[in-house]
This record gives structure tokens, C-alpha cells and sequence, in this order.
């Protein structure tokens, strides 16, 4: 049964829909566009999601009534589909600033890093139309889960960190995940449907997770889930108006300043192939771009490279 509350969170009006269980928020939120039943500003929740999707073929699995599991409808009419990464990237920035706020820490980690003011209003729906064909891709993908590495900085043994090109880690364990779908119309994206895998209460994951934490193992707190909820939309409206506003050199600064690996060696394996190489950044599609122990940088697509080896300073 679908209950539904509203607020404002700046100048957008959240629309909460929240469902006793659904399969997946992602599909319920798409199947609300598609029969123009839902705006920029609504939001899917659910505490039980029987079949959470990753990318591709991946699975999220949350324990119910613990964790949060929403999709956020936006309409990111002002951005073109070749740039639709940026809509990762201030999801990303949401779900660091949130937690960095719950953990007791500064997500941002350089005094050259913009500072985020969150009393800064989130834009208003934004209604340009582009003409042409309107089709369904999906963006952002699920990468692999890091294996465990040597901190840089063992005093921020669970800092906040974004692991590209859609997970968000404290520490060397995974706490959020993002899942991004977008439709296109000529040039430009249409809507996008953001969802998002928070593990906020679970105290013990399955085996086959064993890097997975929550807010409540890193805290020894347990979280109101619905104010939880509203503060970590906020978060996120506030990074997506910055965008909307054409505030993308921030948006790229801070998103490296929180890159996991950005500054430690770590051994990828592409193939067959094993190399060292560290975190530089991502391209304007945003795709990884590594570099290697001889200076040499490379650029890599979703899924096509992973993580095997333990974190070691540059030399």
C-alpha cells in the first residue's frame, strides 16, 4: 500500500511515495513516468525491496525495515546526455556529505576543495523542452567491491570515500550504493530515476558480503530512518542545483578529493594483465583515468578493469 508525505527541501518539493515493499523503486519510479504520474522532486521509498537492482546483472540486498532504499526522480532537462556522469557524480556527493555529517567527519579532505553551503536552495524543475526520440538507457554502473587495503591516513581508518564509478566506501567497506537510469530526448536527458542503497541499522551482513557496513557498526547509533530519509534528499538537491547552476568545476574538484584510490597504489587487473597505478581522476564521460608507476595515464570504461591488490602509498 502506497502512502504518500510532502516537503520542501529548498525550492523543491519533495513528493515521498512510500511503499510497504516493492520489488524495485527504480522500476515502480520509472513505471510512475511512464504514465506521467511523477515529477522532478519525487521520491520512491520502501523498507522491504524484494529484488533491488545493481548494474547488469548484480543484486542489491538490504535487510528490511533497516536500511534505506529510495529512488529519486529528477529532470535534469539542462544537461546534455553526453555529460549524464555528472548526475553520479552529485549523487555521490549527497551520500559523502551525508555520512561525512553522521560520522563526525569533513568530507571535504584539502583546503583547495569547495566548501559546500548547505543552506544553498535547490533549483526549482526545470522544463526546457529538446525535441526528438525519447529512449530509456541506463548510466552509472556498479563496479567491484575493493579488496582490503593499507589506510594512507589511519586516523581516518573509515573516511568517507567515493569508489568509482558508483559506490560509496568507509574505510575499505562498502555503505552505499548507486544505481542511475536516465532517458534521453534528442540531445539531452529527459528524466533520470537515482537510486540509492544506504546500509543505515544492520548490524550483520551474509557471508558473500564481507566488506559491507552500515552507519549503526561505524556509530553504535541507531538512525531514524525517515529523518534520515529527508536529510540525506537534501543533500543530495543541494549538489544537483550546483549542476543546474553550471557550477561543474566544484562538482569535479570535490568528487576527486573524495575518490577512493586517488592517493595510494593499488594493482588493477584488465585481462590477463596485472598493473599498479593510482587514481587521477575520470574524463569528461567519466571514465577512470589511472595513472601508472611510470607517470603514463590511462583511461578505462564501467566494468572493464578491477581491483586485486593491497593499497600502497606513491613512492
Amino acid at each position: 500500500m502506497a502512502t504518500e508525505t510532502t516537503r520542501n527541501a529548498g525550492n523543491t518539493r519533495l513528493r515521498i511515495i512510500y511503499l510497504d515493499q516493492t520489488p524495485s523503486t527504480n522500476n515502480y519510479a520509472t513505471a510512475l513516468l511512464a504514465v506521467r504520474e511523477a515529477e522532478e522532486g519525487c521520491l520512491v521509498w520502501t523498507q522491504r525491496q524484494t529484488r533491488g537492482r545493481g548494474y547488469g546483472q548484480n543484486v542489491w540486498e538490504s535487510e528490511a525495515g533497516k536500511n534505506l532504499t529510495f529512488s529519486l526522480i529528477l529532470e535534469p532537462r539542462f544537461l546534455e546526455a553526453s555529460r549524464q556522469f555528472q548526475l553520479s557524480q552529485v549523487i555521490s556527493l549527497g551520500l559523502a556529505d551525508f555520512l561525512a555529517g553522521k560520522t563526525g567527519q569533513e568530507a571535504c579532505c584539502g583546503p583547495d576543495v569547495p566548501e559546500v553551503r548547505h543552506s544553498l536552495n535547490p533549483g526549482e524543475s526545470r522544463s526546457n523542452h529538446v525535441g526528438g526520440e525519447a529512449h530509456h538507457t541506463p548510466a552509472s554502473g556498479e563496479g567491484q567491491d575493493a579488496p582490503e587495503g593499507r589506510e594512507l591516513r589511519p586516523q581516518f581508518a573509515n573516511r568517507v570515500t567515493i569508489k568509482w564509478p558508483n559506490d560509496i566506501y568507509a574505510g575499505n567497506r562498502k555503505i552505499a550504493g548507486i544505481l542511475i537510469e536516465n532517458s534521453v530526448m534528442g540531445d539531452h536527458l529527459r528524466w533520470t530515476v537515482a537510486g540509492v542503497g544506504l546500509n543505515v541499522n544492520q548490524e550483520s551482513f551474509p557471508s558473500h558480503l564481507p566488506q559491507a557496513v552500515s552507519l549503526r557498526m561505524l556509530t553504535s547509533r541507531e538512525y531514524d530512518l525517515k529523518e534520515c530519509l529527508t536529510e540525506l534528499a537534501s543533500a543530495i538537491l543541494v549538489w544537483y542545483d550546483r549542476l543546474a547552476l553550471g557550477d561543474v568545476g566544484a562538482i569535479s574538484d570535490r568528487y576527486l578529493a573524495l575518490m577512493l584510490g586517488r592517493e595510494e597504489y593499488r594493482t588493477y587487473r584488465q585481462g590477463d594483465r596485472l598493473f599498479r597505478a593510482v587514481v587521477d581522476g575520470v574524463d569528461e564521460f567519466g571514465q577512470l583515468r589511472l595513472r601508472d608507476e611510470r607517470g603514463h595515464t590511462s583511461v578505462w570504461p564501467f566494468k572493464s578493469i578491477e581491483w586485486v591488490g593491497e593499497a600502497q602509498p606513491p613512492a
